[in-house]
């Protein structure tokens, strides 16, 4: 992010795309700046590498749930309730949350107002699923800071006019689709950027031009890609065979309708 006073901080930053390992961070004071998934494992692998101080600021506070409840994980869980309204899936989670998770509000992290699947849907915001960062907060190993505001030398200002110093910023703040420079000019994408159609079909402006991702299913992304994948290729199939004038063989059929 363009925070102000971000070329003065006298300390290291970087986006955590270019994260790999704890080790250089072994007896530092590091912040991950982040909500998502990434900021939590990124938190959690400092600890267990041996940073000597790792906070998490936060802007808006992420569901938090489990990786997994009574032996079913939550993605199952979630590829169960992807054709149901968010009017029946909210309450369910909210309830399964209070039972599996908890209230975290003394630690930072307080239950969102609106519920789990409405945020998927609105703000494109899945849910934290917890990978140790329950137990870090717990024991105070991670602490949960406002969001940054902007940098002054060697401090970091966070919202509420509150400032801490620290060695390293670590910016887990999400990508940008940036297909607007490429495909933008077919008008194929919707106004928030994604792509209007996906899977096998095609827009009408650009036949044979195909999309898979760019979306957080509450699902899982890499599921939603695979079912994607084969719709595409069987969608390709069937145009390779109209343009010879003939048909998918039986056994390329086959290969593509097996969903493993």
């Amino acid at each position: 992010p363009a925070w102000p006073g971000r070329d003065t901080f006298e300390g290291e930053i970087f986006h955590a795309s270019e994260y790999r390992n704890a080790e250089p961070y072994r007896d530092r004071d590091v912040v991950v700046v982040g909500s998502g998934n990434t900021g939590a494992e990124i938190a959690v692998d400092l600890v267990e590498g041996g940073a000597r101080r790792v906070r998490l600021s936060i802007r808006t506070p992420p569901h938090v749930v489990l990786r997994e409840a009574l032996g079913v994980p939550t993605l199952a869980l979630g590829m169960l309730m992807r054709r149901l309204s968010p009017k029946v899936v909210d309450p369910i989670t909210k309830f399964a949350g209070r039972l599996t998770v908890g209230d975290l509000s003394r630690y930072g992290l307080p239950r969102p107002e609106r519920g789990l699947y409405t945020r998927i849907i609105e703000d494109d915001a899945i849910p934290l699923i917890d990978v140790g960062l329950i137990d870090c907060l717990k024991r105070g190993d991670v602490t949960v800071i406002p969001a940054v505001k902007s940098f002054d030398g060697a401090d970091v200002l966070l919202e509420g006019d509150e400032r801490v110093t620290t060695d390293v910023v670590i910016a887990a703040t999400g990508y940008e689709r940036r297909l607007d420079g490429l495909v933008g000019h077919l008008g194929v994408l919707r106004p928030d950027g994604r792509p209007s159609i996906r899977g096998g079909r095609t827009h009408p402006d650009a036949p044979n031009l195909y999309f898979t991702g760019f979306t957080n299913p509450i699902s899982g992304m890499f599921r939603e890609m695979n079912i994607d994948a084969r719709r595409i290729a069987r969608s390709v199939a069937r145009e390779r065979a109209q343009g010879t004038g003939g048909r998918v063989p039986l056994v390329q059929r086959l290969r593509l309708a097996v969903p493993w």
